[in-house]
Order: structure tokens, then C-alpha cells, then sequence
């Protein structure tokens, strides 16, 4: 089931995010989806587009300041850090990055991430089918239902999606007609990894496969390297996802930011350390917090990725339908339109996947606000 659901979800996500490359090129005045839907559909879907797009962005940098502070204490092992002293430190790490202004800016970082990323699973799998199978074989295996599969498909289409930001990055490329080709080699490298990854680990320890491949490395020199790489990944990461967001609010309430100068740069710093500090405090303060961005990200990310994309297109091709042969309309309009049944599907069956989760969380004890979360203390 798994393999399958992770063939199935290469074709969907490379057509919904060629889809958006469709609508850049036809309406490339616009640069997120929030530009996209208001031009397109109607001012008010232009809203739903943008409060949903930063929304998304802002609890997915918090889930990366969660992530990160996991990778600052395996680093720091000795010391056995607990998550908000980790997640501090983290956020001190974030703070030069966080100045860059603009995505182009981030091209040499982004292979620098994806480097760091190779290295982890290299690391990894090695110390996977080195060590005792006792050791590395921890997972647990849970009979599958309902919400089971319904979570690992939705699990997939996450795994692959990026659109949430492809508008963004088409708008910053030096030639959008590249665009494609982007999309389709980076797609395909992510299946290549993912299928190595989960058939090694699947070899290895069968139904006992652990849920996160670092915790193969044993505590000692290889943990805090690979701590060192993934600190490295999501420091970039979360910039990412950071600069996005917060040059949408320049444009909006803060101009000035962007503009040059040091008076723009001291805007800048400012705003992106707030929003790093809220990222610090809502992934400490709220309980559960891991598991509310999940139910959010399942909802926004499946949004962003299967169910706008085809929308927009839609509302593209209905402006120029006159111009399109008959066979050629039903063809590629239903195409979309099965895309974004879909889409709803996974909404809905994600969403309520994720509810069912944090329903069983929340009565587990351990959760409170700036709880110690630590690795190692929970036997990890």
C-alpha cells in the first residue's frame, strides 16, 4: 500500500504544480496564490488564498523551530537540553539567515539543503543496515484503518508538495520557461530518494521500520554529526518559509523593509525577529502544539497542493475555452476537475485523521506549556 500510494502521489503533485506553471505563464503579474485567486476567481477567494497561504507558512516555521530544536539537542546529547533551552538556541542560529530579503538570494543555501539532506540519509541508511536489527528496528506496527491509510496518503502528498510557493518562485527565476524542467527533475530525485529510503528501511526491519530514520544513530560522533546536518537543513528551511512570509506583510503594513539602505535592513531584522519569537513561543507555550500544526497542515497543505491548483486552472481555461479544440477541453478539464475531487477527499479524510490523533495525545500526560520534550529522556 505504501509503495503504491507513493507512485500514485508522484504523478498528482508534478501535474497540480506544472498546473501552476500554467498559470504563471498565462497570468504572470501574479506571484502568490492570493494574487492568483483574487485575479482569476474573485476578490474574496483572493483572500481565502492569502490568509490560508501565510497561515500555513507561519505554523510550518514553527513546526521547523520544533524540528531544529530536536536536532540542537541531538547535538548536544550530553548534555540531555530540554526543548525550549534547545529551541533557543536554535532561534539564535535562525537569526543571520532570516536576513535575507529575497528567494533568489537563497539559491546557493537551497543546495546547500538539499546536501545536508543527502548526507543525513546517507548516515543514516548506513547505520541502518550496520546495526543490530534490535537497536535500530524500534517501530511499532498498528493495524491499518480508516484513518491509518487516509493519514498515509495525505502523509505522501505532503512529502512531495511545495506548491505552496511555486508562484513565488517562478516570479523570482531568471527564466520561468525552466520552470518544468524544475519541477520534473526535482520530483523525480525526491521519489528516487524516498523509494531507496523506505525499501531499504522496509528490508531491514519489515513491519518494525522506525518512524524516523535519525533515531538509527546510536548516541556517540555520528549523532551529533548528523544533528549538525539537520541543524543545517532546517535552518534553511525555515528561511524559506520565513522570507516569504515576511515580505508578503512588508508589502502590505511594512514597504519600507524592502527598500535599501541600513534603515530598511533595521525594518527587516525587526520583523523577522518578532515573527521568529512567536514561531519560540506558540511551538513552547501551546500543548500539542506538533500535533495542532499537523491538523493545520493537513488542512492548508492539501488546500495549497491538490485542490488550488486545479481550481485556478479551471478558472483559466473557462476564460479561454473558445480558443481550445472540444476533445482537447474535456481531456484536460477533467483532468483538473478529477484532481481536485480528490483534493477535497484528502482534505476531508486528513483532517479528521489528524483530529483523531490529537484527540488520543491530549489525554496523554507530559504535554503542558514549555514541557522538557527532551530526546533522551523519552528514550529516543
Amino acid at each position: 500500500f505504501a509503495l503504491g500510494s507513493l507512485i500514485a502521489c508522484l504523478p498528482v503533485n508534478t501535474y497540480t504544480s506544472l498546473l501552476l506553471g500554467e498559470v504563471y505563464k498565462a497570468v504572470p503579474e501574479v506571484v502568490t496564490y492570493g494574487d492568483a485567486l483574487a485575479r482569476l476567481i474573485h476578490p474574496r477567494a483572493g483572500t481565502v488564498g492569502y490568509w490560508s497561504l501565510y497561515v500555513f507558512f507561519f505554523f510550518t516555521a514553527t513546526n521547523y523551530v520544533i524540528c531544529l530544536s530536536d536536532s540542537i539537542q541531538s547535538v548536544a546529547y550530553a548534555l540531555d537540553w530540554c526543548r525550549p533551552l534547545a529551541a533557543g538556541v536554535g532561534c539564535v542560529l535562525l537569526i543571520p539567515t532570516n536576513q535575507y530579503r529575497s528567494l533568489g538570494a537563497l539559491g546557493f543555501l537551497s543546495f546547500v539543503s538539499f546536501a545536508t539532506i543527502v548526507a543525513t540519509l546517507i548516515i543514516c541508511v548506513y547505520m541502518l543496515l550496520t546495526t543490530e536489527a534490535d537497536k535500530v528496528c524500534t517501530g511499532e506496527y498498528a493495524a491499518p484503518d480508516f484513518y491509518g491509510y487516509s493519514s498515509a496518503i495525505s502523509g505522501f502528498v505532503f512529502a512531495y508538495a511545495g506548491q505552496s510557493m511555486m508562484l513565488e518562485l517562478q516570479s523570482e527565476m531568471k527564466d520561468p520557461r525552466d520552470f518544468p524542467k524544475s519541477v520534473l527533475s526535482s520530483f523525480f530525485t525526491l521519489f528516487v530518494v524516498y523509494m531507496v529510503v523506505g525499501i531499504v528501511s522496509h528490508a531491514r526491519c519489515g513491519a518494525a521500520s522506525p518512524g524516523d530514520l535519525q533515531l538509527v544513530v546510536a548516541k556517540g560522533p555520528w549523532k551529533v554529526v548528523v544533528g549538525v546536518l539537520m541543524t543545517i537543513h532546517l535552518t534553511i528551511s525555515y528561511t524559506l518559509y520565513q522570507q516569504v512570509l515576511c515580505r508578503a506583510i512588508c508589502i502590505k503594513v511594512l514597504p519600507g523593509a524592502l527598500g535599501k539602505g541600513p534603515g530598511a535592513r533595521v525594518q527587516w531584522f525587526a520583523l523577522t525577529t518578532l515573527l521568529l519569537a512567536c514561531c519560540y513561543l506558540c511551538a513552547n507555550l501551546v500543548p500539542l502544539f506538533i500535533d495542532l500544526v499537523n491538523l493545520i497542515g493537513a488542512f492548508f497543505c492539501t488546500v495549497l497542493s491538490c485542490v488550488f491548483p486545479p481550481m485556478l486552472v479551471l478558472a483559466l481555461r473557462r476564460q479561454d475555452r473558445d480558443n481550445r479544440k472540444r476533445w482537447v477541453h474535456w481531456v484536460s478539464d477533467g483532468t483538473a476537475a478529477a484532481v481536485f475531487v480528490l483534493g477535497i477527499y484528502l482534505l476531508i479524510s486528513c483532517t479528521l485523521s489528524c483530529l483523531v490523533v490529537l484527540g488520543q495525545d491530549a489525554s496523554k500526560s507530559g504535554n503542558g506549556p514549555f514541557g522538557c520534550h527532551s530526546l533522551f529522556q523519552e528514550g529516543s
